[in-house]
Order: C-alpha cells, then structure tokens, then sequence
C-alpha cells in the first residue's frame, strides 16, 4: 500500500514539473483582444554610436498597445507589446529613446532633524537629470521618430540627431 502511495506521488509530482517546465516555455498568454503581433528589432544610435541600456517605447497613433523595448549593449532592442508579447500590432507609432544619467550615490541618512531637514531642503533644489540623447527624443509630443508596422517583420536602425 506504501509502495502505490509513494508511486502516485512520483508520478503526481513528475507531471506537476513537466506541466511547470513546458508552460513556462510557452510565455505569458496572449490577451483576447489582442490584435495579431509582428516582430519589431531596432537598433538605435547617436553620433553613429549605439544607445546603450536605453529605453525605446513605441506610441501608436490609435489603439492602446504600447511596444516597449531595452536597448543591449549593441543599441539593439527586441520590441515587446506591453513589455510582455513578442512584437507589436500593426499600425503607426511615434518612437520616444530615453536615457538618463545615472542616480548619484545618495547622502547619508541624516543623524538629527537639522540635517534631515537640510537634506531635504537640498534635494528639492537639486536639477533633474541629465538626457543622455536629445531630449526631443524623450517625449511623445516632441520626437520625430515614426515607424509605420505592417505584417512583415521590421529590422531597422534609427539614428538620432541632434
């Protein structure tokens, strides 16, 4: 009787894995409304130089599935809808490139009130970040990044000028 126990429990726990493993392999599944998706890879550069650990959002002009990429260290980023499905629908986008300089290494936590409140006083003085690419490239309203996605797979550099 122990011996059919355990023998169930092998193969209960032996499918868990491979329904586990093979799902997991599959990706997140797709939404419903969900319109059909095409592969979108951009490489992107400035000064003829790759865009490093960048982000590239891709806005469409209608609809509301936004395509979301990290550049590698090529300047090259594999385009995700929602950051989660492998490409984007067909339509036109406006495409924004951001990268910023990196945080600075923040003050030590402040020992009494006077310093906190220095601190903070400090902090709120303190300029915003530096735009590691033009900073008409940063915001939707101000790129001239456009890309129209048909039903073909899209491979394209796009570089950026001053």
């Amino acid at each position: 009787m122990v011996t059919r126990i355990r023998r169930i429990f092998a193969a209960a726990m032996t499918l868990s894995l491979a329904s586990l493993i093979l799902g997991c392999n599959r990706g997140p599944a797709l939404p419903a409304n969900l319109p059909p998706l095409t592969a979108c890879t951009l490489q992107i550069q400035y000064k003829q130089t790759p865009v490093t650990e960048a982000t590239v959002t891709l806005i469409p002009a209608h609809g509301d599935w936004v395509g979301v990429a990290r550049t590698d260290a090529t300047g090259k980023a594999v385009v995700q809808t929602q950051g989660r499905y492998d490409g984007v629908p067909a339509g036109d986008y406006s495409i924004t490139v951001t990268k910023y300089e990196p945080v600075t290494d923040l003050p030590p936590d402040p020992a009494t009130p006077e310093e906190d409140a220095a601190s903070t006083l400090s902090a709120s003085h303190q300029s915003k970040r530096k735009s590691l690419v033009p900073e008409k490239y940063t915001k939707p309203e101000t790129t001239d990044l456009k890309l129209t996605i048909t039903d073909l797979p899209v491979e394209q550099t796009l570089q950026l000028s001053e």
